[in-house]
Order: C-alpha cells, then sequence, then structure tokens
C-alpha cells in the first residue's frame, strides 16, 4: 500500500471515528455525578467558582470521593466555547476520544512493521464501543487513556521530548488517582523494554520522576 493511500485510509477511518462520536453525542444521559461536573465546567467557565463558591480550586467533591482537577477543567474548556449545552459539556472528551485515534497509530507505526497493521489498530480503536461510550460523557477514563498512550508515544518516539514527557506525566497524575499506580510501572516498562539506544541512567532518572510525580501528587491531595 503506497503512503498516499495509506493516508487517505488512515483519514477515513479518523473521520468515521470523529462522526460516531458525535452522533446522538446527547446519549447516553449524565449520572448524577456526571451532571455535577458539567454545571460545574460552566460556574468554572463563567464565575471562577466551583459549585460551592470555591475560586479555582485544585480539588472537588464527588458523591464518594474527592476529584483531581482535569476532568472538571477539560468540562470548563468546553463550555467556555460552546455554554452551558450537553454539546459544551462533552465537546472536549469527545475530542480526546479522537486524538486516541492518532496516537494508537503513531505508536502503531513505531511497534509494527506492515502498515496494515497500522490501519487496523486504529480501526479496531475508532469502532470500540466502550472507548465511543467514554467519549461521549466527562469521565476520568478516556482522559487517562489519552495521557496513558501520549507518554507511551513520547517516550518511544526517536527524539525523546523531556519538557513534553515530563508536562504529560503530571498532567496524567492529576486525572485520576488511577495514574498513581498506573503512570509509573508503565514508564518503567517501556523504557527497559523498548527503548534500548536510551543510557540506564536516562531510563532510571526518568523512572524516578514518574514516582515523585506522583508523591508530590498524592501529598497535595491529602494536604
Amino acid at each position: 500500500m503506497g503512503i498516499k493511500q495509506n493516508l487517505n485510509f488512515l483519514i477515513l477511518i479518523i473521520i468515521a471515528g470523529a462522526v460516531v462520536r458525535l452522533v446522538n453525542f446527547s446519549f447516553p444521559s449524565f449520572t448524577p455525578d456526571e451532571a455535577r461536573i458539567a454545571y460545574r465546567g460552566y460556574t468554572i467557565s463563567h464565575y471562577g467558582k466551583d459549585e460551592l463558591g470555591r475560586p479555582w480550586p485544585f480539588l472537588f467533591n464527588s458523591l464518594t470521593d474527592y476529584q483531581l482537577p482535569v476532568i472538571s477543567y477539560a468540562t470548563a474548556l468546553g463550555e467556555a466555547i460552546f455554554g452551558k449545552t450537553d454539546f459544551g459539556a462533552r465537546i472536549s472528551f469527545i475530542v480526546l476520544g479522537v486524538a486516541i485515534l492518532i496516537l494508537t497509530y503513531k505508536i502503531a507505526q513505531l511497534l509494527l512493521k506492515k502498515e496494515k497493521f497500522w490501519l487496523m489498530s486504529v480501526l479496531v480503536v475508532s469502532f470500540s464501543p466502550a472507548l465511543i461510550f467514554l467519549s461521549k460523557i466527562p469521565n476520568d477514563s478516556i482522559v487517562l487513556t489519552f495521557f496513558i498512550l501520549l507518554l507511551v508515544y513520547l517516550l518511544l518516539k526517536d527524539k525523546l521530548n523531556l519538557v513534553a514527557t515530563f508536562f504529560a506525566l503530571v498532567l496524567s497524575m492529576l486525572v485520576s488517582k488511577f495514574a498513581w499506580f498506573i503512570t509509573p510501572p508503565l514508564i518503567a516498562f517501556t523504557l527497559f523494554f523498548y527503548r534500548d539506544d536510551l543510557p540506564n541512567k536516562v531510563k532510571l532518572r526518568l523512572s524516578l520522576l514518574s514516582l515523585f510525580c506522583r508523591n508530590a501528587t498524592k501529598t497535595q491531595s491529602h494536604q
């Protein structure tokens, strides 16, 4: 398959993946916690305060536990642009859902030799029912998936961008407490098993940096 034909197929798959995420974007209905996040996004984007009247907080309330900030501020960004609508509350997550398709292709290029597997990888992710569903509601799962794939891509690409990797790492830690357990071993595994060209000292430092970011985020969250 030629490069141009491959690119055309990729564009078609990504467009199709975007369409299935945009069609009937008001379904499913918000759960009580998602409705809280949507309303919070509106109050933050318009008044600079959460639903409890706190200005630009770091942690937020939920029905069962506190919430880290990325989800709420991602929702606020969409509602700042599109207003207090279902589309405004969900557009940030739809965009990240589509961005996951692009990252899947880029990672497949780095890991797989045959071009047909690059497109097959994107095709599977584009029409995954779970990922389509999660791309339509304010939730930490789709955002954390995006940042995990972004970190893997940044760690695997030929030229290691330490600044971008650091910011992606920090933001991933601010998405969900699950990131505290997933991200550090993922970074260590990716570096030590897939980056033979990097010195072990660099791999170790990056792995330790992920642990430091995790501990710093946990400490800030418990204060």
